[in-house]
């Protein structure tokens, strides 16, 4: 079994799969891992994509539609095998190379989830405005002080991620659902790449859903466990063992 399982919600990120997967081959070389790619539904060649530059611990979830990237996650973590769960997005802006030392942090110390600060976001005012609005709005309904809250770089025991309720928009919210189960939780700085590549789906429209979601996140972090009910469908898996061995790592 591996030891950390990376798993990557995607959707329409083709043109970012070719340097993400090479960055994450090489950040990762020394660790045992397995790479779990999520496509959430994409109408371009992402899975393609993913496919050809696949290394041999690459793992490949199609779900049949877009269901979000909570659901995504989730079919990510229910499929990991690795003790640690690790996960970063998909537009290349969080650097891989930064999970091996977050890693290894939480195995020294213990802890339930590592999880980053973006120290200099490399994003314009419509992506920076919302996603501090939404912190501070989350931190206000919360009560919790933790920082940057939408950071998609973070390490978790696989026990501590399998008890996530991750339902619709739940994603915003992993770290405050952990704070609320009172895990040990450490944040350190992490990098921040700009996007060079495909476009965001995030803007000023994400305050809403926000909002919407606040209304019942205290009662909803009281959740004993995840929910049982999958309100996503895997269409089909890949793994890279099925490809030529001449193609491994390119």
């Amino acid at each position: 079994m591996p030891e950390l399982s990376l798993i990557i919600p995607v959707m329409n990120e083709s043109p970012n799969i070719g340097a993400l997967s090479y960055r994450i081959n090489k950040a990762l070389a020394g660790l045992d891992h397995e790479v779990i790619w999520v496509n959430d539904g994409s109408t371009d060649d992402t899975s393609e994509m993913i496919k050809k530059y696949a290394g041999p611990s690459t793992r490949l979830i199609e779900l049949s539609r877009n269901f979000g990237q909570s659901a995504a996650l989730q079919a990510g973590i229910w499929q990991a095998r690795g003790n640690y769960i690790a996960t970063i997005d998909g537009d290349g802006q969080n650097d891989p190379a930064d999970l091996p030392p977050m890693l290894e942090l939480a195995k020294k110390n213990g802890f339930d989830m590592v999880s980053g600060i973006r120290v200099d976001r490399k994003d314009n005012f419509i992506r920076t405005f919302p996603s501090r609005l939404a912190n501070e709005l989350i931190r206000l309904a919360t009560n919790t002080a933790l920082k940057d809250l939408g950071c998609s770089t973070r390490i978790l025991k696989k026990q501590a991620a399998l008890g996530l309720p991750l339902k619709k928009g739940m994603h915003r919210y992993i770290n405050v659902l952990l704070a609320k189960q009172k895990a040990s939780i450490l944040q350190i700085p992490v990098k921040h790449d700009p996007r060079v590549a495909g476009k965001s789906k995030y803007g000023l429209g994400r305050i809403f859903p926000v909002i919407r979601d606040l209304v019942g996140i205290n009662a909803r972090s009281q959740l004993k466990g995840p929910y049982t009910i999958s309100h996503f469908e895997i269409s089909s898996t890949w793994a890279a063992i099925s490809i030529p061995r001449e193609m491994e790592g390119h």
